[in-house]
């Protein structure tokens, strides 16, 4: 459970699970990357896909990027006692990750169990947009993605020179501060970023006595992205982002009185592209990127993991097809140099291919892929994806999809894992129906994932990993949203059922959950409300321990003070709700949010 201690180390108290509902945010001729890894019109891709805007992580007034998913549809999240992010219902690791199309993970399964994502590093303030794919996408990203693809993309430059800078204070000793500056010369264009996020915290395991009974966090970030146009058809591309994040948390296990734990981690990440037009129909991306994720306390963990990777993408349009063919080198490090420590790595190699074609009302998307690792060999995963025209408003869709992920380094090299591990497979098969017409969207979805040889711990007589696991996960997503008068109006509803081999509910999800929210303009000011509710669910495996659910209702309002000038304000947790996201650990109650944007207008 050193899992849940850590992930919430970085505990923003500013807010609590609540977001604008992404769907619908997205015009329909908006181009998104994340489903196909090459640009398509929101409304031409057959995949389950959310986007969520600047405007829209501005107005949720969230800082952990957690939080903003939480309300998202298909989509549940864990941040108070263990930052994790549920697609589907599938396991936090499931999901892959990618900033400025830069692989994110943690490969080490004690702080984290089974690796995944380290969701407290990145910094919600540097970002710009977020593409988030639901369903099994291996067949073009490879390992990990059973449960989705997240697609995180920092500020970019757009026309003209622009700064900005943004303030907030909130409860709990909270402050956050963020500025940056884009702009272009000639065949140059840059954009920078820099923020700071600090709260001072709240006692987050009331249950054991620890010294200084609130656990304060400070983050530092920057990141930048530069493009040099060498011609009308070549461009580089390169991008960073750091990130240091110093927290503290406590043994939240403990019987004795104790001493908060101080932690120091690091996220980094790098990319340089060169992207060619060659002839109006094929296009070709080369791209070199590495990531590094170090975290180290007072106590025993001290982990780095590296991840390094080099891409070729070649796109062609054919006769209004679209071909992609692209070959992948990855390699992987993990370093646990602790004082029982050890160092593991590997290299995988990949070939994909894809094909998307219209034809008149039908729509059809085919992916396929090659993966040899040298550890456990070779695997080839697949999807086809279907969707047929019903009106100029109404879209069918129907899809089947494979997709693995590899066992951690740490599960293959510790001294209790093994290179014998296989990969944990998955199968998914879903349908929807999709309804777009003006400023009235719905969104119905029905999906299926099973999953085979997930790896488990078995704690005696020797603590070790092997594969044993099964478990199915089926469920329903319905969305809308709708201007009614002068109000936009808009919810959703989950209904989830994750089981393990022996039908029992994974742990920390909800059967149901549901999110409901309302907001008008008033002169110059936006007012709104929403409501997030999340069903029972249980803190663990063998599903003893039981959370009960809760409804939380949030407020917010913004004001364009002038053309350059945005009131932020927001009280989330109105009533004041007392609830728990994992057994033992408190949340912060009602909190407020007041912050000040300035973006001068050219």
């Amino acid at each position: 459970m050193k899992k849940s201690i850590r992930a919430r180390a970085f505990v923003p108290a500013l807010s609590v699970l609540a977001c604008v509902s992404a769907f619908g945010q997205a015009a329909p001729q908006e181009v998104i990357v994340a489903a196909t890894r090459a640009p398509q019109r929101i409304n031409e891709t057959l995949a389950d896909v959310v986007v969520i805007t600047r405007d829209a992580i501005e107005q949720s007034g969230q800082s952990n990027i957690t939080e903003l998913m939480a309300a998202q549809p298909g989509i549940q999240s864990v941040s108070y006692g263990g930052n994790s992010v549920f697609i589907r219902g599938a396991e936090a690791r499931m999901t892959a990750v990618y900033i400025d199309g830069v692989r994110v993970d943690s490969q080490e399964g004690t702080v984290r169990l089974g690796g995944g994502v380290p969701w407290e590093m990145i910094p919600l303030s540097n970002v710009e947009r977020i593409e988030i794919v639901k369903g099994p996408a291996s067949a073009v990203y490879g390992s990990d993605p059973m449960g989705g693809v997240i697609q995180i993309f920092t500020r970019q430059y757009k026309s003209g020179q622009q700064i900005f800078a943004n303030a907030g204070v909130a409860s709990h000793q909270t402050s956050k501060f963020s500025t940056g500056v884009s702009g272009g010369e000639g065949r140059f264009d840059y954009a920078i970023t820099a923020a700071h996020d600090e709260t001072g915290g709240f006692n987050t395991v009331p249950s054991v006595r620890h010294n200084p009974e609130r656990e304060a966090a400070r983050s530092t970030s920057y990141n930048g992205r530069l493009g040099v146009q060498l011609s009308a058809s070549h461009r580089l591309e390169s991008s960073f982002l750091k990130n240091e994040l110093n927290s503290r948390y406590v043994d939240m296990y403990s019987s004795q009185p104790t001493t908060d734990y101080t932690s120091a981690a690091r996220l980094a990440t790098a990319a340089v592209r060169w992207i060619a037009d060659w002839t109006d129909n094929y296009r070709s991306k080369v791209s070199l990127t590495n990531s590094v994720h170090d975290v180290k306390d007072n106590g025993w963990s001290d982990f780095r993991t590296t991840m390094n990777g080099a891409l070729f993408e070649n796109q062609w349009r054919v006769n209004g097809d679209n071909i992609s063919a692209n070959l992948e080198h990855k390699s992987d490090k993990f370093e646990d140099r602790s004082t029982y420590g050890f160092m593991g790595d590997r290299t995988q190699r990949a070939v994909s291919l894809g094909y998307g074609a219209t034809r008149g009302l039908q729509s059809y998307q085919l992916n396929a892929r090659h993966d040899q690792d040298d550890i456990f060999g070779s695997k080839n995963t697949a999807g086809f994806a279907y969707g047929y025209a019903l009106s100029d408003s109404l879209k069918a869709t129907a899809s089947i999809a494979t997709g693995f992920r590899s066992p951690t380094l740490e599960q293959t090299y510790s001294s209790y894992g093994s290179r014998d591990l296989k990969p944990e497979t998955s199968r998914n098969r879903d349908m929807g129906l999709r309804y777009t017409q003006g400023a009235s969207k719905m969104s119905v979805v029905l999906y299926r994932n099973e999953f085979r040889n997930l790896i488990s711990a078995r704690p005696a007589p020797i603590f070790t990993y092997y594969n044993i696991g099964e478990a199915t996960i089926q469920g329903k997503t319905l969305s809308a949203s709708q201007i009614v008068g002068r109000y936009n109006v808009r919810g959703s509803l989950d209904l989830l059922e994750a089981k393990d081999d022996q039908g029992r509910d994974l742990p920390l999800r909800a059967r149901h959950t549901a999110t409901a929210g309302v907001d008008r303009s008033v002169f110059s000011w936006k007012l709104g409300a929403e409501v997030i509710t999340v069903g029972k669910r249980y803190d663990n495996a063998v599903n003893t321990t039981s959370l009960g659910g809760y409804s939380l209702i949030n407020l917010y309002a913004t004001n364009q003070i002038n053309q350059d000038w945005k009131l932020l304000t927001r009280i989330n947790n109105a009533a004041d709700k007392h609830f728990e996201q994992v057994a033992l650990m408190a949340n912060p109650g009602r909190t407020l949010f007041v912050g000040l944007n300035w973006q001068p207008k050219n």
